[in-house]
């Protein structure tokens, strides 16, 4: 870099000039001359004389590094030379030393060199919690990144590169989706250790993601609805009976107990029932939800998502259909948690022989819903998603007339009993 050109400092005073030097030269130097021939002769001298002094600097420069040079131990010697040529042997030379080091000062030098890959991870949960993120988000989180702590747990964070992230990602065996979202648990550790001073790249951005191509979401029939609804509504739990101890031998038999049954279907009604009729996020939003949110008195009933349980971090109110209603007036309580059981969700996805995925029952809502009412907009809120989103994953999928089936959906009616007298023959 060419140095900075250096002139003195020249003030008009009167009918004379003020030429000022300030102190390059030791000791500051101001002098103040009548013509202005004496003014520029001046000048020119001590440009002269600084450039001088500036090139004997950088002689003595040169030469106190030579000196030093010479002073160096063997060894120091041997290392610089081992840098030249690993240099070399990568296509560079020894004019790339400087290259090399100067790089070396700004991303290693410069970055807190203490910390371990397990030791930010450690600090990332803790930020995350600290910010108030959902436990599940958390936990996620965690076990997304437990495998590469298992790997480079005990690497300083900053001297983790690209190649080993992409080998990271390469051996997981991952589907695609599966495989951007380790990326992108990957990218976010990286970015909170940049913020923190622990490294200076994200090695994780030159990463590209894979190209997925999304399919219209898994809906349940009809059919397929009712079939769910009333295999909850008639479940009855089983359990094994041990018949012999030595050996051990036993057998499934169904729960007698009026009190188990109206427990167990209770677990698994209202779950189902909302999750079909108002499509809230099953893992948080539904599971989370208490009774007292459930506002069925209410001019128009609706089901309040509270910010805290919200994806979105945003509370709204769920419109409930009529037919919502009679399938939770059974169930109805003033407060506490709205039930929710994994082993007797999968006893009647069985007996029910329906294929299951976790959002099945929203996609199956959002379909119907769009379906019905034509409306993205108010699709959109009652599922606390975009309208870009809901067009993207819903629009189409079902008929309006399959719609208006889907929101008709009741209880079955108990028989009524024939009288005795009224029987034919």
């Amino acid at each position: 870099m060419t140095p900075k050109k250096w002139e003195p400092t020249v003030r008009k005073r009167g009918d004379s000039w003020v030429v000022d030097c300030g102190h390059v030269f030791g000791q500051r130097i101001r002098k103040q001359f009548a013509t202005v021939e004496d003014r520029d002769e001046f000048i020119a001298a001590k440009i002269h004389d600084f450039n001088e002094r500036r090139k004997q600097q950088q002689v003595d420069a040169k030469n106190k590094s030579v000196l030093r040079l010479g002073s160096l131990p063997d060894g120091d010697r041997r290392n610089i030379m081992a840098a030249v040529l690993a240099i070399e042997k990568a296509g560079g030379n020894s004019s790339h030393l400087l290259e090399a080091a100067n790089y070396y000062v700004d991303h290693l030098l410069s970055v807190k060199l203490n910390r371990t890959v397990a030791e930010v991870v450690a600090d990332y949960q803790d930020a995350k919690t600290k910010a108030e993120r959902s436990p599940r988000t958390i936990r996620s989180s965690r076990l997304r990144l437990a495998s590469f702590v298992e790997q480079y747990g005990n690497r300083l964070i900053h001297s983790v590169a690209t190649t080993d992230c992409e080998q990271w990602l390469d051996a997981g065996g991952w589907r695609k989706t599966t495989r951007n979202d380790q990326r992108r648990a990957l990218f976010g550790l990286f970015k909170y250790a940049m913020g923190r001073g622990f490294c200076k790249v994200n090695p994780v951005e030159p990463i590209e993601k894979v190209t997925t191509r999304k399919g219209k979401p898994a809906v349940f029939t009809v059919e397929q609805a009712r079939t769910l609804l009333n295999a909850a509504a008639n479940f009855i739990p089983t359990y094994y009976a041990i018949e012999c101890k030595n050996p051990l031998r036993g057998s499934v038999k169904p729960v007698t107990d009026s009190e188990t049954i109206a427990e167990a279907r209770a677990q698994l009604v209202p779950y189902i029932a909302i999750g079909l009729f108002c499509g809230l996020r099953p893992e948080n939003e539904l599971r989370n939800l208490d009774w007292s949110n459930v506002m069925f008195d209410a001019d128009k009933p609706f089901i309040r998502v509270d910010a805290e349980t919200s994806k979105v971090h945003a509370a709204r109110d769920v419109m409930m259909p009529p037919n919502l209603i009679q399938w939770l007036a059974p169930y109805r309580k003033a407060s506490g948690k709205i039930g929710y059981s994994k082993k007797r969700l999968a006893a009647v996805i069985k007996q029910a022989e329906l294929t299951w995925s976790p959002d099945i029952m929203r996609h199956s809502f959002g379909s119907y819903h769009l379906a019905h009412g034509r409306n993205v907009t108010e699709t959109a809120h009652q599922m606390g998603s975009s309208p870009r989103m809901i067009r993207q994953h819903y629009e189409n999928l079902r008929t309006a007339k399959e719609g208006a089936e889907y929101f008709a959906t009741e209880p079955e009616k108990p028989a009524i009993p024939i009288p005795a007298f009224a029987r034919a023959g």
